[in-house]
């Protein structure tokens, strides 16, 4: 049994060193080191247009970065060290979105598309899947293995890196390791390979002071991205919470955190968005499974109206993190022939595939402190949410929708009948 008074003054003193981060954080928002041009350009969580682009336009050795191999050879010396000595790089070429081929059906264990591929003329290869958010796709790793051994690399030519925010392992959907020869990966991660690599490249780019400093606002990027707090904070946390005293409760502390995390999200559902659903101005039903709660892939958060039954705007969630869209009740018919007598009605400048499509949200991670500490105490999150149904209600776009689904069904039962 833990003690409370130990708690408490555990909390105190983790409380006192959080605010000195805060107080940090905006000393430097002042001075303008929190800078990030890639957030302003909404471009901070993009996949293929930020992420694989820069990544690779550095590990290009004809980069128009103009450090030719350097940064190539210091990614292979901080991710596969192994692999340095013998991979050739001045030969080597970037290629990001290389397509294999169209995914092979049913197995789905040939073709798609390699977020970065780099290769050689010594017939070399590293081959990067790069995860931000999204989910893995069936087969996905067990693709580009298969692409490796069609082309030849024997098992001392290539790497398969999985790269993700923090290092997590790939699915078992994505391996597909079925047979004897299981798929051979590299785990990295932005937060421990990719920020420490970066963090070279900047030395290395010392005297091109235009290369260093967009390199530095990409780190600033990525550790806004992955809330990184300040090195001296985080082993002030650490170095209080390990001692003999506080141990014990900070190990209780993190057995429950999990369920601290869930219980914040259904409460923020619960008695913040239902509220706002049910707003005169709005007139919403919104529903959710419990799911969505863990943040598991596909598990929405509904707004309905009770005169447009084929369609709704939904919040699910993709690698922990919350994408919104309006959708179409596929029980019902097929979505694309929907969606095709839809288009006319929804080129309206939203932007980013609105309405029908998708879009994250600004405030995506549900899972990181500084949103979960929002949802208990902030309005960033629910006025984003309540933005968002303003959009939905005002065009009423659900209507549309459901407009033209009754004109597009009228044809289908016009031409069956002159059949």
């Amino acid at each position: 049994m833990f003690d409370m008074e130990i708690i408490q003054n555990l909390l105190k003193e983790i409380s006192h060193i959080v605010s000195n981060e805060k107080t940090q954080q905006e000393e430097r928002r002042k001075r303008g080191e929190n800078f990030n041009i890639f957030k302003v350009l909404g471009l901070s969580t993009s996949e293929v247009r930020l992420h694989s682009a820069f990544l690779a336009e550095l590990l290009n050795p004809n980069g128009s970065h103009g450090m030719g191999d350097s940064f190539l050879k210091s990614f292979l010396g901080t991710v596969i060290p192994d692999f340095e000595s013998v991979f050739e790089t001045t030969s080597s070429e970037v290629i990001v979105e290389y397509v294999i081929d169209n995914i092979s059906m049913p197995d789905e264990e040939h073709g798609g598309r390699i977020d970065i591929l780099i290769r050689n003329n010594s017939h070399q290869a590293i081959i990067i899947e790069n995860k931000i958010y999204a989910e893995d796709q069936p087969s996905q790793l067990r693709r580009y293995f298969n692409y490796a051994k069609d082309e030849g690399y024997g098992d001392a030519d290539f790497h398969l890196l999985y790269l993700t925010l923090d290092g997590h392992d790939a699915s078992s959907d994505s391996l597909r390791d079925k047979y004897n020869d299981k798929v051979p990966y590299t785990t990295i991660s932005y937060k421990e390979h990719i920020l420490s690599w970066l963090k070279r490249c900047t030395e290395i780019a010392a005297l091109q002071p235009l290369v260093r400093e967009t390199i530095r606002q990409y780190i600033i990027n990525l550790s806004q991205l992955l809330n990184i707090m300040e090195e001296s904070n985080k082993n002030a946390i650490i170095e209080t919470l390990i001692k003999s005293e506080n141990l014990s409760a900070a190990l209780n502390i993190i057995d429950v955190s999990n369920d601290l995390k869930v219980r914040i999200r259904q409460d923020f559902i619960e008695n913040r968005i239902k509220k706002l659903a049910g707003r005169d101005q709005f007139q919403l039903i919104m529903t959710y499974e419990k799911d969505a709660l863990y943040l598991t892939k596909d598990k929405h958060i509904c707004f309905k109206k009770k005169d447009c039954p084929h369609f709704y705007y939904f919040i699910s969630f993709e690698g922990r993190a919350a994408w919104q869209g309006i959708e179409f009740d596929k029980r019902t018919n097929d979505l694309f022939m929907i969606l095709e007598g839809l288009e006319k009605h929804w080129k309206d400048g939203k932007g980013n595939g609105w309405p029908y499509g998708w879009a994250w949200l600004k405030h995506c991670y549900w899972d990181t402190s500084d949103v979960l500490i929002d949802m208990c105490n902030g309005n960033q999150l629910i006025n984003e949410i309540e933005e968002n149904l303003e959009i939905v209600v005002s065009n009423k776009l659900l209507e549309k929708a459901e407009e033209a689904y009754k004109q597009q069904m009228q044809k289908t039962i016009e031409s069956n009948f002159d059949l």
